[in-house]
């Protein structure tokens, strides 16, 4: 009979399956240490250049038969310290939310350049967070709030030194070497239609974030900040082997003294990430000081608004190696310019060979400025990291 037949075939094409489950284990230890490279750049010392790293991560699962997890998470290296602990659920209750409780610890060193034996000053960050968000298909929505102490060091040992330095970087002199503590309120949107977060060749990706942070003591009433981010990516594939990429990023911080928002705050320029013909946060606007040596150096400011564009063409060469050929414009505005010009744009071309590995590419980049200041003679910058650009 034709049914049969028909029922019979079907039959044929099913396959038994075992799949044998066994209980995870709650708890887990891992401990790492090893040595490694600040940045890899043009400016690289074998001396200043490497450092240790050692760190730990504990974690607990399930541990409410709530498909919960708990996570105790350190790394120490020469200029960063990083310690945080955090609890994650699936649910807020009976609401479809996930759940994030966090404490953390940050203390880092700033600029990250090579080249630089004394760190221009020491950015502090600790603070309890609750953050919830929802996911639908491609979108993301969550909402950050908290309570965070900031603290910028520069030598309070040394008041002349940390008064240079606060002036070379347009800051309020009576906030260095405060902990300054905030309400933190952060809401953001993310929608990923990229086809591969590691390797995207096809799709788009938007974050916006709108970041508010609200002084609880009178004596710093007049830090206040509100941190808007927009960054959109495109990725477009002409043939099989040529991708065509292109990001655009928009920032601004909503106050009108911007001496007294925290450096760690602004928004910078250079580096591998961003301008790549620049070195790390070294795009204008820049400031200088004179240092314990009585020696000129150079400070980056940051600004109060970021436009950045990266455009970028891959090429698929041989198995897992790619070259790309990128141009990277970028323009910061501080207080002392009152509008975006295209005489403060800084535009940097170059190129790449990266190598794809399971956890990213591995790149190397090499860029050359359209045009040197005389605080910035150099005509070129290269680095060497894992993962896409965007």
């Amino acid at each position: 009979h034709p049914d049969h037949e028909e029922d019979s075939s079907e039959d044929e094409q099913r396959r038994t399956v075992l799949i044998k489950l066994r209980p995870d284990n709650p708890f887990e230890i891992r401990l790492r240490a090893g040595f490694g490279l600040q940045q890899v750049g043009k400016n690289f010392a074998w001396g200043n250049g490497f450092t240790y790293k050692v760190g730990t991560t504990c974690i607990g699962k399930n541990l409410l038969r709530r498909a919960d997890y708990l996570l105790f998470d350190a790394d120490i290296s020469r200029s960063y310290q990083d310690v945080r602990v955090e609890y994650r659920r699936p649910w807020f209750f009976s609401l479809p939310l996930r759940t994030l409780v966090k404490a953390y610890s940050t203390q880092y060193d700033q600029p990250g350049f090579v080249g630089s034996c004394e760190p221009l000053y020491r950015v502090t960050r600790q603070g309890f967070m609750l953050g919830m968000n929802r996911c639908f298909e491609i979108t993301e929505i969550m909402v950050n709030t908290g309570f965070e102490w900031l603290k910028t060091t520069v030598e309070p040992d040394r008041r002349e030194l940390a008064r240079r330095v606060g002036t070379a970087i347009d800051f309020e002199p009576g906030l260095l070497n405060e902990k300054v503590p905030y309400l933190l309120i952060e809401p953001v949107v993310i929608i990923d239609n990229l086809d591969n977060r590691l390797c995207p060749t096809r799709g788009t990706f938007t974050s916006c974030s709108l970041k508010a942070m609200i002084p609880l003591r009178d004596k710093f009433s007049q830090a206040y900040f509100t941190r808007l981010h927009i960054e959109t990516t495109f990725c477009i594939p002409f043939v099989s082997l040529l991708i065509s990429a292109l990001r655009f990023r928009f920032g601004h911080l909503f106050h009108h003294d911007f001496s007294a928002i925290m450096p760690s705050e602004r928004f910078y320029l250079g580096g591998a990430n961003s301008v790549r013909g620049y070195d790390t946060d070294l795009c204008p606007p820049l400031g200088e000081y004179e240092d314990r040596d009585a020696i000129i150096k150079i400070a980056p400011c940051g600004g109060k608004t970021m436009f950045n564009v990266n455009g970028e063409l891959r090429f698929l060469m041989y198995r897992k190696f790619e070259v790309a050929i990128f141009q990277d414009v970028g323009v910061l505005v501080d207080a002392r310019k009152s509008h975006l010009n295209i005489e403060h744009l800084v535009e940097s071309t170059g190129f790449g060979v990266r190598y794809n590995t399971p956890i990213g590419p591995v790149r190397f980049d090499i860029a050359w400025k359209w045009h040197t200041s005389d605080q910035d003679k150099h005509a070129f910058a290269w680095f060497l990291r894992v993962g896409h650009v965007f």
